[in-house]
Formats: C-alpha cells, sequence, structure tokens
C-alpha cells in the first residue's frame, strides 16, 4: 500500500500532481511506502514501509546513518534503512509537473534496489529496534515527569532546613528546640536523598506496569501529559447482548490534574458527536460516581490504575443514561461499519448528569 500525508504551505494543485504520480510509481513497482510533502515535524515510527520525503525545505531532521547524494537537489538515503530525502524542489516552478516528476523518478530508479529491505526478518527486526527505542525514551520521561514530586520535596527540605539554621541563636529553650529540628530534618533529609534511587526505580516500574496493561499498545510522555494508545475497545449493550465496537483510542492522563485529570479521543470514529456513549466530541466524560475512583488514583500517581479504570470506563455503559442509550449507534463487532460520520480527529455506572 502506497499513502501520502501533507505538511503545512503546499501548493496543493501542483503538489498533488507530483505525489499521485509516485503514489502510480511506487504502487506498479510493489512498493510499500508513505510518502511525505511538506513535512516539518519527526517521522511517526517506521512500520516496514519506504519512507519517501519530499519537498521544498532544507530543514527536515537528520536521521542517523543517511547518505547524502550529490546532484541538482539535495537527496538524503539511509542504505537498507527504507528511508530517501529529496528537498530543494522548485517552490515557484515554470515548467510542467511531470518534468518535476521525471527527474523524482529517475532518483527513485537508481536509489529503490539500495534502499528497500528485501529481507523480511531484517524489517521485522528494524520495527522492533525502532520500538524498543521509543519505549526507552517514553520510559525516560515518564520517570523525569513522575521524579519532579521527589525533587520539590527534597529543595522544601532543604529551604526549611536552611531557615531553621538562622533561628538557632537566641534563647537556650529557642536553641535547644532549633538544634533538634535541624537534627529531624538532617536525617529527614538524608533518608530521602539515600531512597531517591529507589523512587526513581519504583516510578520505572510503575511505567512497566502500565505499558504492559491488556490492551494498551504504547505510551507516550510529553509536557505533563502521559498519551496511553489502546487497542480497538469493545463494549457490550446489555439491552441487546450485541457486542459494539467503539474503536481505538488515545487516553491523555494529565499529570497536573488539569482538563479533568483524563481526556479520551477516539482515533476510529466519532459518531453523532461523541466519541464512545459517555464520552463527548471534546473527550470530556460523564463520569457520574466514577469520577471519584479517577480521582483517588490520580492523586496517588497511579498511572497504571487510571488507564485501567478508563479502558473500563470505554467498555462499561448505563443503556438508562441518556447518552449510552446511544451505544447502538456504534458498528456491531465483526460487521462492516455504517459510513462513519464526523471522522475523529486529533486533539459509568454512571449517573446521567455531569
Amino acid at each position: 500500500m502506497v499513502e501520502a500525508k501533507w505538511g503545512q504551505g503546499i501548493d496543493a494543485t501542483y503538489w498533488k500532481r507530483i505525489v499521485s504520480g509516485l503514489v502510480e510509481y511506487l504502487t506498479g513497482k510493489n512498493t510499500p511506502a508513505i510518502i511525505y510533502h511538506g513535512w516539518q515535524k519527526d517521522l511517526p515510527p517506521f512500520d516496514g514501509r519506504l519512507r519517501l520525503v519530499i519537498g521544498r525545505s532544507n530543514d527536515w531532521p537528520i536521521i542517523e546513518g543517511q547518505v547524502r547524494v550529490e546532484g541538482i537537489y539535495h537527496t538524503h538515503w539511509i542504505p537498507g534503512g527504507n528511508y530517501i530525502r529529496i528537498s530543494g524542489l522548485p517552490e515557484y516552478p515554470d515548467d510542467d509537473s511531470s518534468v518535476l516528476l521525471v527527474v523524482v523518478k529517475r532518483i527513485l530508479e537508481e536509489l529503490l534496489p539500495q534502499v528497500v529491505e528485501q529481507d523480511p526478518e531484517k524489517v521485522a527486526a528494524m520495527i522492533a529496534a525502532q520500538k524498543e527505542a521509543e519505549r526507552i525514551r517514553s520510559r525516560e520521561a515518564y520517570v523525569k515527569e513522575c521524579a519532579k514530586r521527589v525533587d520539590k520535596t527534597v529543595r522544601e527540605t532543604e529551604k526549611t532546613l536552611a531557615e531553621k539554621q538562622r533561628s538557632v541563636p537566641g534563647l537556650l529553650q529557642a536553641y535547644i528546640r532549633g538544634v533538634r529540628e535541624i537534627a529531624g530534618l538532617e536525617r529527614k533529609l538524608a533518608q530521602i536523598k539515600a531512597s531517591t534511587q529507589g523512587e526513581l526505580d519504583k516510578i520505572g516500574e510503575e511505567f512497566d506496569k502500565l505499558a504492559s496493561l491488556p490492551k494498551v499498545q504504547r505510551v507516550e510522555v510529553a509536557d505533563g501529559v502521559i498519551k496511553v494508545f489502546t487497542e480497538t475497545l469493545f463494549c457490550t449493550d446489555d439491552r441487546t447482548g450485541k457486542t459494539h465496537e467503539i474503536g481505538a483510542f488515545r487516553i491523555d492522563v494529565y499529570t497536573n490534574g488539569s482538563n479533568d485529570g483524563v481526556r479520551w479521543t477516539n482515533l476510529s470514529r466519532k459518531l453523532d458527536g461523541m466519541y464512545a456513549p459517555h464520552v463527548d466530541a471534546n473527550g470530556k466524560a460523564c463520569l457520574g460516581t466514577a469520577a471519584t475512583g479517577f480521582c483517588e488514583f490520580l492523586a496517588a500517581q497511579e498511572y497504571a490504575l487510571v488507564a485501567m479504570y478508563a479502558i473500563n470506563f470505554v467498555e462499561s455503559v448505563n443503556t438508562d443514561d441518556q447518552w449510552g442509550r446511544k451505544i447502538d449507534l456504534w458498528p456491531v463487532a465483526g460487521q462492516a461499519p455504517a459510513e462513519t460520520v464526523n471522522p475523529a480527529p486529533e486533539p459509568r455506572v454512571r449517573t446521567s448528569r455531569w
């Protein structure tokens, strides 16, 4: 399969002719690929297909191991790495798009045999290596995020210790009391610092527990948000006994408690302005009595339990609730779904009110 992804600031008519020609060319070559145009951010995880990046800009990030080919346009590629980047293409071309398309095809004709890895075992190893690298990066980000609490405790204790040290001079009683408080704080500070590594190990283990939960595909951490990507989730309508396919989700857990702590985004579909029977188009859920459990787990930084609770939330429904009765809008599992209304973009029980 050959797929095209678009960035910002493109000449829709000219560049879509170029990309369409490349889709046809690579399809004819039986070369699975993703073509990126105008792409200004890091590429998604490698899935085994050729990654072909084309466009005007020369500012895309460098990928380790790539080789540059000198020529009329900047061309970089990775031997056996399923990656080619062709940049510096004309911004305001005077000629027909077919001329530029011929040049790009000529470059691909030369590089494809060297770039596309044909060995399925090597491709599988490449995909596994990238997934492991992503897991390690996410784990490190997770530990760093959760370690802020330990750092804050150390800073506050050091501040209190310094204040008490300045208060020692004075009456004997105040002096003795101050010395005792200082000794206690010094012991506390030493205990905190001594247990810091153990605390970080526990945080890392919490990430491992979160990443290994059933139905969790991967976990990403950035800017105070833990993003949990799930497999396709299902829910049974207790009125009919039918199981409905709700979709694959990205569950955003806000470590500072903003946005109600948790937001849900259905990556598969949005029906009647809803991501799930109890989740609106903004990812906000009608939690009802379930809100108490989420608050307790968030306060305790037990994010694996938060994620598990959030998955269970999607896979449960209260058909006595006005929103819950809409579960029959979602396709029955195993049947071809009806045409999706408003496909999902990026960004319990329950009572009937918020």
